[in-house]
């Protein structure tokens, strides 16, 4: 499996390197958290030639995006949820239905039969 990095050959070019799946596993075993992903994108796309009031407006705009799509997931993870829930809540009451329904049945069969002789 070979992946792509984003690395920043030139400062505000972007450019991809191959990741192999070792290597992959490496940083996955380093954690690299948002901050440092955020860092490393501030670093490849305003070079050494921004100022640190324009590499701050980027760093906090990727924040931004990233807590807008956690936020997202949460909505998207709730929703999933309640609708698993309402499903299993309906099928929880039709079985219950269907067994409440089961004895009283055969319970009104030997009434009918015993009226009719």
């Amino acid at each position: 499996m070979i992946l792509l990095k984003l690395s920043a050959s030139k400062p505000g070019i972007l450019a991809f390197k191959k990741i192999s799946s070792t290597n992959l596993v490496r940083m996955m075993n380093n954690e690299l958290n948002t901050d440092e992903v955020i860092n490393n994108m501030v670093s490849a796309v305003c070079g050494q030639g921004a100022t640190s009031r324009e590499r701050h407006m980027y760093r906090e705009t990727l924040r931004n995006l990233v807590r807008l799509a956690k936020a997202e997931q949460m909505a998207e993870m709730r929703a999933n949820v309640e609708k698993l829930t309402s499903f299993s809540e309906a099928r929880t009451d039709k079985a219950s239905q269907l067994n409440h329904q089961t004895p009283a049945a055969s319970s009104r069969q030997p009434e009918a039969q015993s009226g009719a002789a």
